[in-house]
């Protein structure tokens, strides 16, 4: 019964409302859309997690909070395959939306959200939980997390923070180097060696099985 919260900002520091996206097979007398504000936007899926129907239904949604006449929108993107599909793509160039995915397993050098963003979140969260804590509350449980949803993303989505997210991805302003100094350095790192006496290890599959108990 996972939640997720689709998040996008923008390189100026701001951040458009989010698609809180809920459990459907599981029951929930507790939740009302009123406990957040009417700019945010709720969806259900089997999980919790996002999918292609739900990712276009997000495009349109950020299309309204960032359309600005016949302006043209730039949207990064990590490359999931739940947007990288055909009716995605085509529904955002209907809507003067460029799409431009990010390089596979790069998000957390390259992204935003994650290089910074998420981690204030949590950050945020953490606070919340504790203060209710405090308060001699002894669970937290969702419909009280839910309640507190607007104000944690208040106190971790900060416009700062936003922008130095951006300054660490070597994005705005540009400049790749802070990004490929890092690789340069993983590729470094020492790596764990195998000891001279360790036996080497047998696969039971380098020959393709061609039996049951051989599979």
């Amino acid at each position: 019964d996972c939640n997720t919260s689709v998040e996008c900002v923008s390189v100026d520091g701001r951040v458009i409302p989010p698609l809180a996206i809920l459990p459907q097979k599981v029951f929930m007398p507790w939740f009302h859309p009123n406990q957040m504000p009417d700019d945010y936007q709720t969806a259900h899926s089997d999980a919790g997690y996002n999918n292609s129907e739900l990712a276009l239904l997000w495009l349109e949604h950020f299309n309204k909070h960032t359309r600005n006449g016949t302006r043209k929108r730039l949207l990064l993107l990590e490359g999931h395959r739940s947007h990288m599909n055909a009716d995605f793509l085509d529904r955002a160039e209907e809507l003067d939306i460029l799409i431009l995915a990010l390089p596979p397993h790069s998000t957390h050098l390259m992204q935003p959200l994650d290089v910074g963003v998420f981690q204030s979140l949590k950050g945020a969260h953490s606070r919340v939980v504790e203060d209710a804590i405090r308060a001699g509350e002894e669970t937290f449980p969702k419909p009280r997390f839910m309640k507190h949803f607007h104000e944690i993303r208040m106190k971790g989505l900060k416009a700062s923070t936003i922008k130095s997210a951006w300054r660490k991805c070597g994005l705005v302003p540009y400049d790749p180097e802070i990004v490929l100094s890092k690789i340069h350095e993983l590729e470094k790192a020492p790596r764990p060696s195998t000891p001279e006496n360790t036996p080497p290890v047998s696969s039971p599959l380098r020959r393709t099985p061609r039996t049951i108990p051989q599979f």
